[in-house]
Formats: C-alpha cells, sequence, structure tokens
C-alpha cells in the first residue's frame, strides 16, 4: 500500500467521521455552568465568601463550591467558535463520537471508503 493510498484512506475515514458527528450535532442553545457541579441540581444559593471568591452551598445534596462560569452554547456547527469550543462540554461530545466513528471506519479499504462517503454526501445534498 502507497503513502498516497493510505492518506487518501486517511482522509476519506476524517471526513466520513466528521459528516456522522455532524448528523448528532444538536444545534440549539445549550446554558452550561448554571447547576451544583456534584448533583446537577439548580436549587443553590449563595453561602460564603471565601479569599474574595464567592461560594454557594446546594440545597438538595448541601456541598459546597465556588462560583463557575457560565457560557451558552449557540454553535450551528461544531469549532465555530475556536476560543470557546476546546472547553464546551457539547464540543468535546462531538470530539469523543468523532474519535469513536473514525476509529469505526479503521478496517475499510479505501473503495469501501468511497463508497460510503459517496452516500453520505448524496444523502445530505439539499435537494
Amino acid at each position: 500500500m502507497s503513502i498516497a493510498d493510505i492518506l487518501k484512506r486517511s482522509q476519506l475515514r476524517a471526513e466520513i467521521a466528521r459528516i456522522q458527528a455532524i448528523s448528532k450535532w444538536k444545534a440549539e442553545p445549550t446554558t452550561y455552568g448554571d447547576k451544583c457541579p456534584f448533583c446537577g441540581s439548580v436549587d443553590y444559593g449563595k453561602y460564603s465568601v471565601e479569599n474574595g471568591t464567592q461560594r454557594y452551598r446546594c440545597r438538595s445534596c448541601e456541598r459546597r463550591f465556588n462560583q463557575r462560569r457560565v457560557f451558552e452554547c449557540n454553535c450551528q456547527e461544531p469549532g465555530q467558535e475556536p476560543s470557546r469550543c476546546h472547553t464546551c462540554p457539547k464540543f468535546e461530545v462531538f470530539i469523543k463520537a468523532f474519535k469513536q466513528y473514525s476509529t469505526d471506519l479503521n478496517q475499510l479499504s479505501r473503495e469501501e471508503l468511497e463508497v460510503i462517503l459517496d452516500r453520505l454526501t448524496t444523502d445530505n445534498s439539499p435537494e
């Protein structure tokens, strides 16, 4: 197998994995950081200030935690805002899915990958 063939297979695998992972992407806004990091409850309140940092206490699990950075993900496509995406939990799920799809395609030949890519691009083309 030539190096050109190996590179082409890698490109095909990456493109197929990207298309499959994007198909699982949910484009609705999602807010992160507005829950208790331990139990996920939104029932918490201010508890104290330590060294200038606001502390909170969860009313459900009674654990204390620091103020958490709250941000909202509005990306229509993964990686749209590189400065924020690398810390976004939603983007981390996309990357995991991409890696898994790419690994699943590892054993396929170049011809099989081309057929799959052709089918995917035909199915996803606007009509």
